[in-house]
């Protein structure tokens, strides 16, 4: 989670032990991005780029709410990028329980809503989101 758009510590910490665990399953190097684009990781092997990632830290368990609310404008990179170097894009959650992911080409985008805080009274808070499934993801 973040306040006002900033990351806590406990999301850096977060971050940090979902790369160690995807290096270690995938045989990888995980990498951020940071303020280069609208992705937050390539993940490569060999120095060959072989997927592309957001990563999404969800504090709570992966059986709460059957879906995720994924913003289309992390939705739309990925989509891009990993069409125009030929490698997967993939959407990843860290929930309390467990690491899921799924392939953003997998995603039926014509789930969508518009999803936000209202309380605030700023059109900013209000985004377009696509719906994911939890059960149509893979687990770590």
């Amino acid at each position: 989670m973040t306040e006002g758009g900033l990351k806590l510590e406990r999301d850096f910490q977060s971050e940090d032990s979902a790369k160690k665990i995807i290096t270690h399953q995938w045989h990888c190097q995980v990498s951020d991005l940071g303020d280069f684009g609208d992705i937050d990781w390539v993940i490569y092997r060999d120095n060959r780029i072989v997927a592309i990632a957001e990563f999404k830290r969800l504090y709570r368990s992966s059986e709460r709410w059957p879906n995720i609310y994924f913003n289309l404008k992390k939705w739309l990179p990925l989509m891009l990028v990993g069409a125009g170097l030929k490698v997967p894009a993939y959407f990843i959650v860290q929930f309390d329980d467990k690491i899921s992911y799924i392939d953003v080409a997998d995603v039926d985008a014509s789930k969508h809503e518009v999803n936000g805080r209202n309380d605030r009274g700023r059109s900013s808070d209000l985004q377009p989101t696509i719906l994911i499934p939890v059960d149509q993801m893979r687990d770590l």
